[in-house]
């Protein structure tokens, strides 16, 4: 491992900065998790969790020649994680007062609840504001000639359309508002480092959030709503539908190829994955099918694309998407459980 090893030119402090507001969201959950224990405890397991995380993760890359491990990545993540848990553990009266209306609504629905809050954070990650004025303005300079990405464009509807039902299920008030007021967090990706908005998303999340306003008083909304986000994913892992008849090795260790990638892109195709999967699997359970068959059916799903992948050039097909729908599953249905045995005490 490169001791103290800091990016040179001007992300010099940029990767360190990214590194603690990365690791602030998992010293939070932890704290947030183990809210029955003592304070002190819990703010050191938040701590020992973010340093074995990236310690672990660190590790991984020691064998990967195209990333380099450092000790400050290892010190940076274990301060977020530190902030982050500190923050949990101080702020629960504000957050009780202030969001009441709001906490409620999570309270009694867990599982649903975290998958808007993750929606929140993928949409904003790496929740980094551009401070840069002149970056802004060029960003605002090149959004109208950007390309209209189709997947793009349709992807953005079933999202918005999902999202909606999720907001629905979790018993919110006038969703429809909610989820109008959603779509500005495209627009605000202006002042998020790293994050470009685009044309055909914008369209895409008006369009989903019409589709849902009509969609919402129909018998059938969830499992239309559904069936759309399988047809969805099936389409968005084969796009552009260009086969070959060579063929590419499967990967059978998980999140091999995702370690590859730059690590801001990677947190982020693992955030976004994490949604898609978990509302899918979550819309399948909720339109009436038992959630260990809905995971079995999502994960079987994206086997099966991660499969044709193999025929498709420029694709790494790997076994880390079919996992990654089984573990959603696995924390949505415990959320699911700690809500139904909080309820009947």
């Amino acid at each position: 491992m490169n001791m103290w090893m800091l990016p040179g030119g001007s992300k010099r402090w940029l990767d360190p900065l990214l590194n603690v507001m990365m690791y602030l969201p998992p010293g939070m959950l932890v704290v947030l998790l183990l809210r029955r224990w003592p304070p002190m405890v819990r703010l050191i397991a938040a701590v020992l969790f973010g340093f074995l995380l990236s310690l672990g993760i660190e590790i991984a890359q020691v064998y990967d020649v195209s990333r380099y491990p450092s000790s400050v990545d290892l010190v940076t993540n274990t301060l977020g994680a530190l902030l982050g848990g500190l923050f949990a553990v101080a702020a629960p009266g504000l957050l009780r007062t202030r969001m009441k209306p709001i906490g409620l609504v999570l309270r009694h629905h867990s599982a649903v609840s975290a998958l808007l809050v993750l929606w929140v954070i993928v949409r904003t990650f790496p929740v980094f504001p551009y401070l840069s004025v002149q970056g802004v303005l060029t960003k605002m300079h090149a959004f109208g000639s950007q390309p209209w990405l189709m997947n793009s464009f349709l992807s953005a509807i079933v999202m918005w359309n999902s999202l909606g039902i999720l907001m629905e299920l979790a018993g919110l008030r006038r969703p429809v508002i909610w989820l109008s007021l959603s779509v500005l967090l495209v627009p605000l990706e202006f002042a998020i480092w790293a994050r470009e908005p685009e044309p055909a998303e914008i369209a895409g999340a008006i369009l989903g959030t019409l589709m849902f306003a009509l969609l919402r008083r129909h018998p059938l909304a969830v499992r239309i709503s559904a069936l759309i986000m399988l047809i969805a994913l099936l389409l968005r892992g084969l796009a552009p539908f260009s086969f070959s008849l060579s063929q590419t090795r499967f990967d059978w260790i998980p999140l091999q190829a995702t370690l590859r990638y730059d690590r801001q892109a990677a947190w982020y195709v693992l955030l976004e994955k994490s949604f898609w999967y978990g509302t899918a699997v979550w819309l399948v359970h909720a339109a009436g099918i038992r959630l260990v068959a809905a995971a079995l059916i999502v994960a079987a799903l994206l086997a099966g694309i991660e499969a044709g992948q193999m025929w498709q050039p420029g694709r790494t097909p790997e076994i880390t998407d079919p996992l990654l729908a089984l573990a959603m599953a696995w924390m949505l249905s415990w959320a699911e459980s700690r809500r139904v045995s909080t309820a009947t005490r």
